[in-house]
């Protein structure tokens, strides 16, 4: 879970007793939320989401002077937290999609719709939490040293396309140049914690340096330098998941 590892969340509700049973159905089935703050209006709930920095905020849309779907009056389009509409009323669920609203559940609120939701908050913080860790890696120890039959060399990471096995050896490929090392390919595999990925027995490649990925014909990756790849089968698809974790696509 991203953040503090639990999912926070605020409730927003003109009626205190709403706030009370929404509060209630959370506690009908165990999970990681952490209520961190009511309000009864919209600029208290401004306020308090200023202050806490919530996951997500539980909101109703009928309230006296402001209505819930205000928000980005307050907020635009790309606020952090996500917003969930709780509602008795219906007819606003294309103006609540138009502000880009997480999810819209009716009241009464029902165990297994709000359980959906907040499986649905969870895996997307997973995904978010994965994605900036994995940025995180990609950032660090940007250098290596590679003893090479010509001596030590340090390689800026981001120099190197993709390493390939040969026998007991490895061949760096960088834009310019291959160096053998005598080293096996497995001993590279650190390099997964910095942007690279293992797609083949044969083959760590550099995924910012990845330009296309076929799987068409054959299993293969085309590199930014216009060599190709290929990925054997069984990591295709995690191949596909991992791209897609750090990079969204």
């Amino acid at each position: 879970m991203s953040r503090s590892g639990t999912l926070d969340i605020i409730i927003v509700d003109d009626e205190q007793h709403a706030i009370q049973l929404l509060k209630k159905v959370l506690e009908l089935f165990p999970n990681n939320v952490r209520i961190v703050g009511e309000a009864n209006n919209l600029p208290e709930a401004i306020q308090l989401i200023n202050q806490t920095n919530p996951h997500a905020v539980f909101m109703d849309i009928n309230m006296p002077k402001y209505s819930g779907l205000q928000v980005n009056d307050f907020f635009d389009e790309n606020r952090v937290f996500k917003l969930v509409y709780v509602t008795a009323h219906s007819q606003h669920a294309i103006e609540a999609l138009r502000i880009q609203a997480f999810d819209y559940i009716l009241k009464p609120v029902e165990k297994i719709q709000l359980s959906k939701c907040i499986d649905r908050l969870n895996k997307h913080f997973d995904q978010q939490r994965i994605q900036e860790e994995a940025a995180i890696n990609i950032e660090q120890d940007r250098k290596i040293a590679i003893n090479s039959h010509q001596g030590i060399q340090y390689i800026n990471l981001d120099d190197i396309i993709f390493i390939e096995a040969s026998s007991m050896y490895s061949v760096v490929h960088t834009a310019d140049n291959q160096i053998i090392v005598s080293k096996p390919l497995k001993e590279f595999d650190y390099l997964t914690k910095n942007g690279f990925y293992r797609v083949h027995r044969s083959y760590l490649i550099n995924t910012k340096k990845v330009k296309r990925y076929s799987k068409v014909d054959v299993y293969e990756i085309e590199m930014l330098s216009g060599e190709r790849v290929p990925v054997s089968r069984n990591k295709k698809e995690d191949f596909v998941k991992f791209m897609r974790e750090v990079y969204g696509v």
